[in-house]
This record gives C-alpha cells, sequence and structure tokens, in this order.
C-alpha cells in the first residue's frame, strides 16, 4: 500500500530504489507516464492489469486526455487499457 500522493496517479513514471518521479526520462505527459507502463502490448499485460484497475485509469486520468488519431501514444492507450 502507497501514500495517496502516490497512488492517486495509478502508475508512476519511474519508480527508482527510494522514491518515485511522475514523469519518464522522455518527458512528463500523461500519455508517456500510463502508455510505458502497458508496453510491451501482449496478452501478457492482463496478468499485470485488471480489469477495475483499467476502469480506474481511464475514467480518473486517461479519459480527460486529448488523444489524437495522428499520436502514436494514443494507440499503446488504447490498446492497453481495454
Amino acid at each position: 500500500h502507497h501514500p495517496k500522493d502516490y497512488a492517486r496517479n495509478r502508475a508512476p513514471g519511474m519508480l527508482l530504489q527510494n522514491k518515485a518521479h511522475y514523469a519518464t526520462y522522455f518527458g512528463k505527459k500523461f500519455e508517456y507516464i500510463h502508455g510505458i507502463q502497458m508496453l510491451p502490448l501482449s496478452p501478457a499485460l492482463m496478468l499485470a492489469r485488471s480489469p477495475n484497475f483499467n476502469k480506474l485509469e481511464w475514467s480518473e486520468i486517461l479519459c480527460n486526455l486529448p488523444l489524437a488519431l495522428t499520436d502514436r501514444w494514443t494507440s499503446v492507450l488504447l490498446t492497453g487499457n481495454p
């Protein structure tokens, strides 16, 4: 169980030995932070991400993003969060 401020984001971008950052090494966009947690896209992803987690992440964070059809992260977010 994690502190509220940590858990409310649903996914850390970078989880280090003694801290977590809500960012990635290549940017701070929500698409990057949540999308990188879904890679590689494979059937095994459903073993790590429960349907309940997917619903919460989508309804609290991802549904509010401006997902453009030309952005490669859109396909990752839609495929990795059924």
